[in-house]
């Protein structure tokens, strides 16, 4: 097995990697939109008071805390391929 033919194997896999990451930063986004439109909109309608609030509001920072983690694990999978992209076009 040539060096060309390994890099070819690892893109592979990578692409695949991609491609789930970019659907769990589908899902993040959606939680986390979700829960931002019904934490202001309870807190529009006047239903979050005291406790309620506080605990909307570290769900609503968990799951953008969450979004943001998938979001830079997809990133740097992107970025990764790009590189093996590169480097498989060197050797070839």
């Amino acid at each position: 097995m040539t060096s060309g033919d390994s890099l070819q194997q690892y893109a592979t896999l990578l692409g695949i990697r991609l491609r789930a990451a970019r659907r769990d930063v589908i899902v993040a986004r959606w939680l986390f939109l979700i829960a931002m439109a019904g934490f202001f909109a309870f807190g529009v309608l006047g239903r979050l008071r005291g406790a309620s609030a506080f605990v909307a509001a570290f769900f609503v920072v968990a799951f953008g805390a969450g979004y943001f983690a998938v979001w830079s694990r997809c990133e740097t999978a992107r970025v990764i391929t790009e590189l093996i992209d590169v480097l498989r076009r060197e050797v070839e």
